[in-house]
């Protein structure tokens, strides 16, 4: 296939369903940057070849139909997170909550009826999910720090919901209103709410409904994609292959908690031209 710019090419390029790996050849820093800042793909390679992934190096796995399940990077640092279950224990997250809706939910929390353990939980909790944003999700790493390469994995916002059931526990519903409001900008549904947490999800940017299960399915369905549920749910009504379902209990950790809303990418950059330095490619902005 030929395109008439880079533009027309990115376009074709993210026009397919699927996005495992994606490369680009290219002697200009701007055309690099470009296509980096829009590339869809989980994998993208730069001036080299977009196969042949070493573990650390390039973590392994897809954007949207390359990616089946609740999963992570296979080779990366959060794939033995979605292999198995968690349950809650102590966090020692000691990041303190500066945003005001955090503090004005927790105080929500507090006249709830909710013990004193499960209300220590839920600051730690918001303390973690707060650190995990900062020094973790935000953060870009390559920790194999070659010379010839640059590899770096770094973070996207994923398109997950929240679902909280009728039927999930004070805790968790808590909880999962609780990481809303720390990432913004969420979409969460919930059977019913607590008196004043609507107000604060929405200067928060958090989209809302109050409905049943079943309302909240005929919409989802039509969009499918990731979702953040608690509480008792028919398996089978969300049994489809585009339909990534995290559906564990809810920890202390904001590794573990924020993890399915974000989606990982992995680039690799090759830093020479025939051995070389590639000055081109030298302290780009990723």
């Amino acid at each position: 296939m030929t395109a008439r710019n880079l533009e027309a090419a990115i376009a074709l390029q993210n026009a397919v369903d699927y996005g495992l790996t994606a490369g680009i050849h290219s002697l200009s820093r701007q055309e690099i940057s470009d296509w980096l800042e829009r590339v869809q793909a989980g994998n993208v390679y730069v001036n080299r070849g977009i196969t042949g992934a070493i573990v650390q190096r390039q973590p392994f796995g897809g954007w949207k139909k390359s990616a089946v399940g609740p999963t992570a990077k296979a080779g990366g640092p959060n794939y033995l997170f979605t292999l198995t279950g968690w349950r809650r224990s102590d966090n020692e997250a000691t990041e303190p909550i500066q945003g005001q809706g955090v503090n004005q939910l927790l105080s929500l929390a507090a006249m709830s009826k909710l013990n004193d353990d499960e209300l220590a939980s839920l600051l730690r909790a918001a303390q973690s999910d707060v650190a995990a944003l900062r020094n973790y999700f935000a953060m870009k790493r390559d920790p194999s720090a070659l010379a010839s390469e640059q590899n770096v994995l770094r973070y996207f916002r994923a398109d997950c919901s929240i679902r909280i059931q009728e039927s999930a526990s004070e805790y968790d519903s808590w909880r999962l209103l609780l990481s809303a409001v720390v990432l913004g900008g969420a979409r969460l549904s919930a059977a019913s709410l607590p008196a004043g947490v609507a107000e604060i999800l929405a200067r928060a940017g958090v989209t809302l409904a109050q409905e049943s299960f079943e309302s909240w399915l005929e919409r989802f369905s039509k969009t499918k994609g990731r979702v953040r549920i608690v509480g008792q749910y028919p398996t089978s009504a969300l049994g489809d292959v585009d339909i990534a379902v995290y559906d564990g209990q809810p920890t202390e950790s904001g590794i573990i908690d924020l993890l399915p809303f974000f989606k990982e990418q992995a680039v690799s950059i090759t830093m020479h031209r025939f051995g070389n330095p590639a000055l081109h490619v030298r302290g780009l902005s990723l």
